[in-house]
């Protein structure tokens, strides 16, 4: 009898562990959804100031959570069946969970939907966690009262317990990306709640609720998750220092992170472009090319630019044909939340032709010539990028020039990469044409150093009175300042060829004497 009294006892002692440790997580789980949703997605993508103030969607974020709370708690008192009105809360929440990642990454690609989204997500998901912990605190408080389970709950060994699992699922979240993360909550919300048939005496229910809906949730969960594969492969996430919120997997890759209150784009694994200084790079790269004497009729623009060197281009009232060619499609890039909002309308300008194409075949089967070409395309980290850096490619850039034109290039940093600068200025001189260097500081990428080239004998000369009013800035002082710290003597280097890309190496010597 005394053995049978004690395993009795024990039974209701693990039974009552149990369900302190179901009730722990189930709460804890609605409370990590509305952070995930509410909080990390929120300063993501309202951190860097391009939509609408992050405090009303916290805001929103609060209100549901107190409006569901209240919600929840009047329902379960007059629900019928306690532990199934709890199933289909948690399954809600679930759901809300696994999408909203989604909804925030669709909505960055669709500006018009970003602010309804900023602000429904997150309210829907704090209703959803509200509810959800209103129904569950409602539905448990005889069982907490009668069973002394605060008292074990908040016991040192359970309460420390608790504090390492939040730490370690934390950390893990933001290992996991935001696509990931949300997901991942889902699942393990609808998982815990698939475990309530189990407890449902403890929540006065004559009979188990059904887990199917738990079983669709965690189904929903499962493909939200392996989505985010294809949108965001995994292998992105441990080479950027900051959470990905949009991305393109072509080749080369474009990856947008949320990072130092901005976004920043990376081409090819490349820092190209930020949210705060975007504008000093396309200011840089265009105005002292096309505010130089000569005609600039026909503009040729050479990478993926994201409208903001287009946008720059079109300033001027005598361009009278831009053509854009990127190898990669950048449409739902360029019209983002980002992008859109800066360059406003300068996409949908008539001068404008986007041309989809490898640069390289582009130039060596089109014709056409122009006034001026801007080369905008990421350094030379690999042999594939390298190419764009030989005297093979200028000289193919050097035939679509017109005998009065010039181009500009990017050309990494001579004071950071002084011989990968001297490389791509010795392949533009071993491909005929005459440089001109100058710098521009843009706070987050750098100096960056710029060689503007035309073919021997042409006349050029920069002439700042040309450079067009409202530019935010570069000015005729910006410029001297700039050719005056390009004016450096540099070491001699050799060119770099399509066999022989010399670049490539310099490039990685120099990077990695960085610590990069």
């Amino acid at each position: 009898m005394a053995g049978a009294c004690s395993a009795v006892a024990n039974d209701a002692e693990g039974q009552r562990a149990a369900l302190s440790a179901w009730l722990s997580a189930l709460s804890l789980s609605y409370l990590a959804a509305a952070y995930e949703v509410g909080v990390r997605q929120t300063d993501a993508y309202l951190g860097p100031a391009v939509g609408p103030a992050r405090w009303l969607s916290l805001s929103a974020l609060g209100v549901g959570l107190g409006g569901g709370a209240l919600l929840g708690r009047r329902l379960l008192v007059r629900a019928a069946r306690r532990g199934e009105l709890l199933v289909r809360a948690s399954v809600l929440l679930s759901a809300a969970c696994s999408g909203s990642a989604f909804a925030w990454f669709w909505a960055f690609q669709t500006p018009i939907a970003f602010v309804p989204v900023a602000l429904c997500v997150p309210c829907a998901v704090g209703l959803a966690a509200g509810f959800s912990l209103g129904a569950l605190a409602s539905a448990c408080a005889v069982s907490f009262r009668e069973l002394q389970l605060l008292k074990l709950v908040l016991s040192p060994m359970p309460a420390l317990l608790a504090l390492g699992l939040l730490l370690v699922a934390s950390v893990g979240l933001s290992y996991l990306g935001l696509l990931r993360a949300a997901p991942a909550l889902g699942l393990l919300i609808a998982g815990l709640a698939s475990l309530t048939p189990r407890f449902h005496e403890y929540l006065s229910d004559a009979e188990a609720p059904s887990t199917a809906p738990a079983t669709v949730a965690l189904m929903f969960g499962a493909l939200a998750f392996g989505a985010a594969q294809s949108l965001v492969p995994a292998r992105l996430l441990a080479g950027y220092p900051s959470e990905i919120v949009w991305a393109n997997v072509q080749r080369p890759e474009l990856v947008v992170i949320s990072a130092q209150n901005t976004f920043e784009l990376f081409e090819a694994g490349q820092l190209r472009l930020t949210s705060a200084d975007s504008y000093r790079y396309a200011e840089s790269l265009v105005h002292p090319l096309l505010s130089s004497t000569g005609p600039r009729r026909r503009v040729l623009v050479l990478g993926a630019s994201a409208g903001f060197v287009e946008r720059e281009v079109l300033r001027y009232p005598e361009v009278q044909e831009l053509v854009s060619v990127s190898e990669l499609s950048t449409s739902s890039w360029a019209r983002s939340l980002w992008p859109g909002a800066a360059t406003g309308d300068a996409l949908a300008d008539p001068r404008l032709r986007m041309v989809h194409a490898e640069v390289l075949p582009w130039l060596e089967q089109s014709g056409r010539t122009f006034d001026r070409i801007l080369v905008s395309l990421p350094g030379p980290g690999t042999h594939l990028e390298g190419k764009h850096y030989t005297r093979y490619f200028y000289e193919r850039v050097a035939q679509h020039l017109a005998e009065a034109g010039a181009l500009s290039v990017q050309a990494t940093s001579q004071a950071a990469l002084p011989a990968t600068f001297a490389s791509i200025r010795a392949s533009l001189v071993a491909a005929g044409l005459t440089t001109v260097a100058y710098e521009a500081p843009v706070p987050l990428l750098g100096a960056l150093s710029f060689l503007i080239a035309s073919k021997s004998g042409a006349t050029f000369r920069i002439a700042t009175e040309r450079i067009p009013q409202g530019l935010r800035y570069l000015d005729a002082a910006a410029i001297a300042r700039g050719l005056s710290l390009g004016a450096r003597t540099g070491a001699a280097a050799k060119a770099s060829t399509l066999d022989q890309q010399s670049v490539v190496e310099t490039w990685h010597r120099e990077q990695e004497a960085l610590g990069h």
